[in-house]
């Protein structure tokens, strides 16, 4: 399976002249943190531009991010047991709200303490298609102004 390549353009007011090289490195450097944080890492981001447009590009960005595992921690134990060892309501309002089986909650051992959790939660990351021509649905085209975006 071939990587698609990715291009993203930002259209703007103008931008001063001498602010370009670092808005341009910023912007390659935000988007490469974006992507490792997203579990796309090693990306290479080439970022180019004009006094009016932005743009980052990737020649090959990956489909599928990478798997990664998490550690999901409830109430401290003390609080999601009672006097008989049983899970209390605590326990169990946590494993409902986070779609865990009672039968696979655990002790999970912190530097503050024990609490009551699941040790490894496997995060099924998705594989997107993108979008690639002007009848592409996956194309998607926003104007906003700078008012709009930095609005309180």
């Amino acid at each position: 399976m071939t990587k698609p390549s990715f291009l993203w353009e930002v259209g703007c007011e103008e931008i001063p002249a001498s602010w370009l090289p670092s808005l341009l490195e910023q912007f390659r450097d935000k988007f490469e943190e974006e992507l490792a944080e997203a579990g796309l890492p090693d990306t290479q981001v080439v970022s180019s531009g004009t006094l009016r447009r932005l743009v980052v590009h990737v020649d090959k960005l990956s489909r599928k991010q990478e798997d990664r595992t998490e550690q999901v921690k409830g109430p401290p134990l003390r609080i999601a047991t009672d006097e008989s060892g049983h899970w209390s309501e605590a326990a169990l309002g946590f494993a409902k709200k986070n779609g865990i089986d009672t039968k696979a909650l655990s002790v999970l051992t912190t530097p503050k303490g024990d609490y009551v959790g699941k040790d490894s939660v496997e995060l099924e990351m998705v594989d997107h298609e993108i979008g690639s021509g002007p009848d592409d649905p996956g194309k998607t085209t926003k104007t906003r102004s700078w008012r709009e975006l930095f609005a309180a």
